[in-house]
């Protein structure tokens, strides 16, 4: 180990150096809020469709999903970001008796 011998600085200029070289060295974090991921039966059953009918809107390109291990999963901002598209979809449709 490497020992430094600091002369003629105080202790606040010491501290105000680092401080200036952490500042100058690290970036500043970027807010970045967690995503949350959410199965297909619970995007499914926020949107008020079936699985067939999540699958099909995803391969359009309606909603992205996302291949985590073996399973598929949707973003919850992108899931409710989608509901608004949906029910217009859905108000477009006839419901035959």
């Amino acid at each position: 180990m490497k020992k430094i011998y600091l002369e003629s600085v105080s202790v606040s200029e010491l501290i105000e150096t680092i401080r200036n070289l952490i500042k100058e060295n690290i970036p500043a974090p970027i807010p970045n809020f967690p995503k949350r991921y959410i199965s297909r039966t619970q995007a499914a059953e926020i949107l008020g469709v079936s699985l067939p009918t999540l699958d099909k809107h995803s391969r359009s390109g309606l909603l992205k999903s996302y291949r985590i291990g073996r399973r598929k999963m949707f973003r919850l901002d992108q899931v409710e970001s989608c509901l608004e598209e949906v029910a217009s979809l859905r108000s477009g449709r006839r419901d035959y008796v």
